[in-house]
């Protein structure tokens, strides 16, 4: 029995469509693997960029707390109790955390509440923010209700422009400057003094 042309011709097509179809497909299943490789480098990039900044955070925040602190006993409040990090919690849920709080008493004896919000820099809408914060603070935070409410901002750099908003909205701004970090060592510690080169 004799194959014509036509019949080869339409045996190699077909063969010749599987192969493309099976080449696709192999093409396919590699971009599928690039792409979950290239997602799972953009989650682990992401996950370290958020243990960064939350590090970063965390260390504005210690650097800074002092100087808060400082700076309302400047301004003469007794200073009751310091807590950062601060969170409330219903039934077992974070509702808010707050970067400051500082429970005080006035010249005049009346308690009073400092919601601060720390930045590494601080923009217009975090102060935007910080006057929800203190506005609902009662609500979130039903423990100080007895107490009176102030703002305050303390970021590493400021703006005179952020400066300028936050006294429009009454919000106290507190800022790195002079004597923000101290030389702390031990009683009898002995420097080790390495030689010049030479």
């Amino acid at each position: 029995e004799r194959i014509s042309r036509r019949e080869i011709g339409r045996g190699a097509g077909g063969i010749q469509e599987r192969q493309a179809r099976d080449s696709l497909e192999e093409e396919r299943r590699k971009t599928e693997a690039q792409f979950r490789k290239t997602q799972r480098s953009i989650d682990e990039m992401s996950r370290r960029v958020g243990e960064l900044t939350g590090a970063w955070g965390r260390f504005s925040e210690d650097l800074l707390t002092p100087s808060v602190q400082a700076a309302v006993e400047g301004i003469g409040v007794e200073i009751q109790d310091v807590r950062q990090r601060v969170r409330s919690r219903r039934a077992g849920e974070v509702l808010k955390e707050t970067d400051v709080v500082i429970l005080g008493i006035l010249r005049d004896g009346r308690p009073v509440c400092f919601v601060g919000s720390v930045k590494s820099s601080a923009r217009p809408e975090d102060v935007d923010q910080l006057v929800r914060d203190v506005e609902t603070f009662h609500d979130v935070y039903p423990i100080y209700r007895g107490a009176l409410r102030a703002g305050l901002l303390a970021a590493v750099g400021i703006d005179a422009n952020v400066r300028t908003h936050a006294a429009r909205n009454g919000i106290y701004v507190v800022q790195t400057g002079k004597g923000v970090a101290e030389l702390v060592t031990p009683p009898g510690f002995v420097p080790k003094i390495w030689p010049a080169a030479g």
